[in-house]
């Protein structure tokens, strides 16, 4: 493989078939903001911060009732919303932005470190291929957004390792930081990346590694600056306590929510998936350490195994709040931002590995294999009618509408008693869609069958709490129902 400093790309065919990819993506990812049903999170972002003030944000307990507040990505929607309304893709815009920023960088990676077809193909696949992600370019939360900068701060990272040009390294420190305003979980792969750039900036004498001290570390008092009261209230009210409460759950879920509930090996299918995963990911840290310990002054080696360095040192970073701290590892959507780091170092590993095989034919045929497998688990998970995280929203638009249909047609409003899973989102509808028909909703968990509503949404287990009182109207997928006062 040529040096990156001096790569470039003659062959048209992988830059066009990236392009064509990326355009599926993104139209799919806005396909979804449009027609999948606003989340219980979305719903009460919405709610309790459509009248926050960015800047008041920062001093302001009022803002940090609870973790829900994305703060660039609060920001964002509160503008696009006035020009699109408080819609789906009015409150989604910022993310499917985000998507294009995620799909840009990591094609950009892609093409400046091979020429070679099949691996490029493969490597942006294991880079954007992810089910589990892609939801959340398509909703109104700051995971997508915060992804897209983490990706966009690698590519400029790769930029800056080329040839220590120091303003490719304050834009990547530039980037993280709007990724940590998307999402404070970031904060854990900033410092991740700021321990990796160090680590590896030592044998290159003192004039880089002090310039990436004065950079980094002055980054992380900015930070610390401004963050220093969000976070403290954040603490305070226990909204850092979603997560897991062992390492391996944490690194499991990195493999599982990707797979999209889909057992193509039975039980067997999450542990045989982490294992493939996770050797990759040795081989990868293994062997561009070595390869940059041999060789340091050949870039290529020096971004992955910086890249590979930083996913292992974002471990250590879980581990060392988990014990030092009282902090629950990150699991689920809080490791979103884990990610582009873990995919990434797999993705460069896989273009380091084919530029230096003599025998073009095993990584041609391992490059097919992946990508297949990607797009295998890709068309078996693609959706555009719910999210993982909160599939049980799937269907609240349409009960919000039918409902009001029932109360059209006898042209009296229609009580309704929800289960609190469903309030924020069912509310959210009557308010922006201003349903006539349908009365407000009770922000109530207590399912009353005494409580005078003529229909109730509830989920399927909550169904006796009602007796013989309700009938069942409609059944919907995964145990959620609508249930109708008898008589």
């Amino acid at each position: 493989m040529e040096p990156f400093a001096t790569h470039t790309n003659r062959n048209l065919r992988l830059p066009i078939a990236l392009t064509a990819i990326a355009a599926v993506l993104w139209c799919f990812a806005v396909a979804k903001a449009h027609f999948a049903s606003m989340t219980h999170d979305e719903a009460s972002t919405y709610f309790h911060h459509i009248q926050s003030g960015f800047f008041k944000c920062f001093y302001s307990p009022d803002c940090w009732k609870s973790a829900n507040n994305h703060l660039f990505n609060t920001l964002l929607w509160q503008q696009t919303i006035k020009w699109l309304g408080p819609t789906e893709l009015g409150m989604r815009l910022p993310n499917l932005l985000g998507h294009l920023v995620f799909l840009g960088s990591s094609a950009f990676l892609v093409l400046r470190m091979t020429t070679r077809f099949l691996p490029g193909l493969a490597a942006f696949a294991v880079l954007n291929f992810n089910p589990f992600l892609l939801d959340f370019f398509s909703l109104a939360r700051g995971y997508g957004l915060c992804a897209g900068f983490v990706m966009a701060a690698i590519a400029f990272w790769w930029a800056w390792q080329q040839g220590r040009t120091d303003r490719y390294l304050v834009l990547c420190c530039a980037a993280l930081v709007l990724a940590i305003l998307s999402n404070f979980v970031a904060f854990n792969v900033f410092l991740a990346v700021g321990g990796a750039t160090f680590l590896l900036s030592l044998r290159e004498g003192r004039a880089v590694w002090q310039r990436v001290l004065v950079i980094f570390g002055g980054t992380t008092a900015l930070l610390a600056l401004i963050l220093h009261r969000p976070i403290r209230f954040l603490k305070q009210g226990g909204e850092f306590q979603y997560g897991a409460g062992s390492l391996w759950e944490s690194l499991e879920s990195l493999i599982k929510d990707p797979l999209y509930g889909n057992a193509y090996l039975g039980e067997a299918t999450v542990s045989v998936a982490a294992g493939l995963v996770y050797a990759a990911f040795v081989a990868v840290l293994v062997g561009s350490l070595w390869a940059w310990y041999r060789q340091p002054e050949k870039r290529e080696y020096s971004f992955v195994a910086a890249l590979s360095a930083a996913f292992v040192l974002s471990i250590a970073g879980m581990i060392a709040q988990h014990y030092l701290l009282g902090s629950v590892y990150l699991v689920h959507r809080t490791a979103v931002p884990l990610m582009p780091l873990l995919n990434g170092a797999i993705a460069a590993g896989l273009l380091l590995w084919s530029g230096k095989v003599s025998r073009q034919i095993i990584p041609a045929a391992l490059s097919v294999l992946v990508l297949l497998a990607m797009t295998w688990n890709l068309g078996r998970s693609a959706n555009v009618r719910y999210f993982r995280e909160w599939w049980y929203d799937e269907n609240t638009k349409s009960v919000m509408l039918y409902l009001n249909d029932v109360g059209e047609a006898r042209q009296k409003p229609v009580s309704v008693g929800v289960s609190w899973l469903f309030f924020p989102s069912g509310e959210f509808y009557r308010h922006t869609l201003a349903l006539p028909f349908v009365e407000q909703l009770p922000n109530n968990a207590e399912i009353k069958p005494d409580g005078g509503y003529e229909y109730y949404y509830i989920e399927e287990s909550q169904k006796p709490t009602l007796g013989e009182a309700y009938e069942q109207v409609k059944y919907y997928q995964w145990g959620r129902v609508l249930m109708r006062k008898k008589g």
